[in-house]
């Protein structure tokens, strides 16, 4: 992910709602999946929608509630016949958690 970090942030929130909204809309996924991901992606916006992504505590503070939202997420479709939409949650997790580290790293987390 190029870009400076508060950037880089809004694009792993961007991915992981785009995650979520695949399963919205996925003909194989049941109405408590979606539900998950309407409410994952409710969750990811609060967050999202709370302040400026221009300290370091706020952006990790967001990656962090955006990898739990996923984490329900994927917790819901791996028992289901929703295999192929867990190919975008983890990576938007694996991506998120990247990202999270390089943060602490930068900040000496």
């Amino acid at each position: 992910m190029p870009g400076n970090t508060s950037n880089r942030a809004e694009e792993a929130y961007l991915e992981a709602r785009a995650a979520c909204r695949a399963v919205e809309l996925s003909l194989d996924a049941t109405e408590t999946q979606k539900a998950k991901a309407r409410a994952a992606s409710a969750a990811m916006w609060a967050a999202y929608s709370q302040g400026t992504l221009d300290s370091f505590s706020a952006r990790s503070d967001l990656l962090r509630k955006l990898i739990g939202a996923l984490d329900g997420v994927i917790a819901t479709i791996k028992g289901g016949q929703t295999g192929g939409l867990l190919g975008g949650l983890n990576t938007a997790v694996s991506s998120i958690n990247k990202l999270l580290r390089e943060e602490d790293e930068k900040n000496g987390g």
